[in-house]
């Protein structure tokens, strides 16, 4: 078998990161609320929507900055940044939230074989909670 890349590590890590943040967050019915405006829908119509961008690496599989967004919020709206900031700052304090940003501008890179470990995690939780 060939060794997959880094970046296709990221990529298969994403999508079922992604899929945990959706179906941790939605009810037992697999309805999902996006954080941003409210809309409901199945957690497979919904999104991963990241308070601190993507490129942020230290954060972007992180749960405390990751939450359920529509579509139009997440991608039309890119992030509607606005709500989702109230959205974090009404659910976490104020030192959290400086600790989460520094978090996100951590530069040291992240180890392939540790984004292989989250993989496998996020794999059985998913199959936990499914």
């Amino acid at each position: 078998m060939k060794k997959q890349t880094r970046k296709q590590i990221i990529k298969k890590l994403d999508k079922i990161f992604s899929q945990y943040i959706r179906i941790s967050q939605s009810d037992e019915q697999g309805i999902g609320t996006c954080v941003s405006c409210g809309k409901q829908a199945p957690w497979k119509e919904l999104q991963c929507g990241h308070y601190f961008n993507r490129s942020k690496l230290h954060t972007r599989w992180d749960e405390d900055n990751c939450h359920i967004q529509c579509k139009v919020c997440n991608v039309f709206k890119k992030g509607n940044y606005p709500a989702y900031a109230k959205y974090m700052y009404d659910s976490y304090d104020k030192e959290f939230m400086e600790f989460l940003e520094q978090r996100s501008n951590c530069t040291d890179k992240i180890p392939t074989t540790d984004l292989e470990e989250l993989i496998k995690s996020y794999k059985h939780l998913v199959k936990e909670i499914q």
